[in-house]
């Protein structure tokens, strides 16, 4: 509240006031009020012995007058003495309200007595109240342009941050970033900006260390509700003392509180501006005791006190705040949707979970009944201990080349060919023939498994039995889809030992006409040409 003398016009022969300060307490709070009430406030001499009011007191209410309007209304004896002082013998002071607050004063002072005439008395109101509206006005313009800059550059701040990854360090790295966002304009240097998102800093320009940024916001969280999350000072020392340790890169602060859990920040820096003040007498010293007891008698001495000002910062213009303010918005909306976007990426997470502790289970169950099957028919065909060992590892180990073939593939599937090359791989490649006309194409787990099981069963019987047993035979597999959506394999043996129908259905047969077919959704149908 203290004031600063920001134009004048007098006669060559005073002293000029202009550029120097003066305390708050050279306008009590009393007078401000009354500067409010009224646009204009005269005293036509200050050495005059005022008339007391006669009654007192309001016949019919007992309370006393509210003269606050009143032109005669006596003037405090604190004022006419500081009046007194300066050497000023009549004044006048036209106010200066702004969105309902004393934005300042035009002071008028005169050497002599002066009465100034009604009619001009309105003039000088009138133009108090005019210029007062225009400097509204013009304040409420100004913000506005800066607002619809600021605004736009939000708007391409947001739009590059979709494109990140981590928003805390698009928000410093991507061009605008919030050092623009927030200086533009700034008479200072820029200083700096930090972001904290769980609990990690990143920065930009000059600010203090992260160990103190942590330490200022540990104690910001604790302020932040008060100030509907915004919070500013350009005097940072005075209210945090342990600030006082980086004044030269941080003496202002603008934060926003995005987020309480965890609590993320963003929080501007301005650096100290340190700068020589001049006041129109001691502001340390804008009153003194008098003589009579506890009555207040104002300062004697107005002459030029300078002052050096430390530890304060460029102040933080309303605009600055309210850029703050539509930052803090778009953020909590980012915020927002990434815990919602975690939320469903949770849901699902667990809905896939429990699909997959239910497909685990399938699987199992369907492995350990295709050991439970593969045990009961090996056993039965098997003519020996060793027959039956032998005969059960080989088809365990099918069953497990089939696993890995699937878990390569994430239980998608696995795809004929890859099944073909891994039973065959053993065997010449000369005598084996394949013609696929698209290896690509996946069999679903349980297809894979049971056409795994079956080229086993093949692969096996053609080299005991068939063409692979003995030189010039020719195996030749083929792999073509059909009209209906399905696909049809041929194995076709040729060059062997004579062939005649089994005179008993063995494990093979078995495999092949029933457990194939039912576990692919098809057919197989086995021919014994001589």
């Amino acid at each position: 509240d203290s004031g600063w003398v920001i134009a004048e016009s007098r006669v060559p022969q005073l002293s000029p006031f202009l550029d120097l300060h003066y305390p708050a307490g050279d306008i009590p709070k009393q007078a401000r009020a009354l500067y409010l009430k009224s646009w204009l406030r005269q005293i036509v001499q200050v050495d005059y012995d005022p008339a007391p009011l006669t009654p007192p007191n309001n016949p019919r209410s007992g309370r006393t007058l509210d003269m606050s309007f009143a032109t005669l209304r006596d003037v405090s004896l604190i004022h006419r003495e500081y009046l007194r002082n300066m050497g000023v013998n009549a004044s006048m002071s036209i106010s200066i309200v702004v969105e309902g607050k004393l934005w300042g004063l035009i002071a008028c002072h005169h050497y002599t007595p002066r009465r100034l005439p009604r009619h001009l008395r309105a003039v000088c109101e009138i133009f108090g109240s005019i210029f007062s509206l225009q400097l509204e006005a013009r304040e409420r313009a100004d913000l506005f342009n800066a607002r619809s800059v600021s605004r736009r550059m939000l708007q391409e701040i947001m739009r590059n941050l979709a494109h990140e990854d981590s928003y805390a360090d698009g928000l410093i790295n991507q061009s605008p970033n919030l050092l623009d966002y927030i200086t533009e304009g700034s008479e200072t240097q820029k200083g700096g900006v930090a972001v904290r998102v769980d609990g990690h800093i990143s920065s930009k320009g000059t600010t203090p260390s992260h160990a103190q940024i942590n330490a200022l916001l540990d104690w910001l969280s604790g302020n932040m509700a008060q100030n509907e999350g915004v919070f500013a000072t350009d005097c940072l020392g005075e209210v945090w003392e342990p600030a006082k340790d980086f004044a030269d890169a941080a003496s202002g602060i603008l934060a926003i509180w995005i987020s309480r859990q965890p609590m993320d920040f963003v929080v501007w820096f301005r650096p100290e501006i340190v700068k020589t003040v001049k006041w129109g007498g001691d502001p340390t010293k804008p009153v003194e005791l008098g003589p009579n007891g506890d009555r207040l008698t104002p300062r004697k001495s107005f002459d030029i006190w300078q002052q050096i000002v430390r530890g304060r910062s460029e102040p933080w213009s309303p605009h600055d705040k309210d850029a703050a303010a539509d930052l803090k918005i778009a953020l909590l909306e980012i915020v927002l949707r990434r815990i919602d976007a975690t939320v469903r990426e949770r849901l699902r997470a667990q809905e896939h979970e429990r699909l997959l502790m239910a497909e685990l289970d399938h699987r199992v169950k369907n492995t350990l009944a295709n050991i439970q099957a593969l045990v009961s028919h090996t056993s039965r065909s098997a003519t020996s201990l060793a027959a039956f060992t032998q005969g059960l590892e080989k088809r365990l180990h099918s069953m497990s080349k089939a696993h890995s073939l699937l878990t390569e593939g994430r239980w998608e599937g696995a795809s004929i060919e890859s099944l073909l090359r891994e039973e065959l791989a053993a065997y010449a490649s000369s005598a084996i023939t394949m013609d696929l006309d698209d290896p690509t194409i996946l069999l679903v787990p349980k297809s894979a498994l049971a056409l795994s099981l079956a080229v086993h069963e093949l692969t096996t019987n053609a080299a005991k039995y068939g063409a692979l047993s003995k030189s010039g035979g020719r195996l030749e597999v083929r792999w073509r889809h059909v009209e209906d959506g399905g696909a049809t394999l041929t194995w076709r043996e040729t060059g062997g030992p004579p062939v005649q129908p089994p005179a008993r259905r063995g494990f093979g047969s078995t495999l092949l006409e029933r457990a194939l077919a039912l576990d692919t959704g098809g057919t197989a149908v086995l021919h014994f040409n001589p």
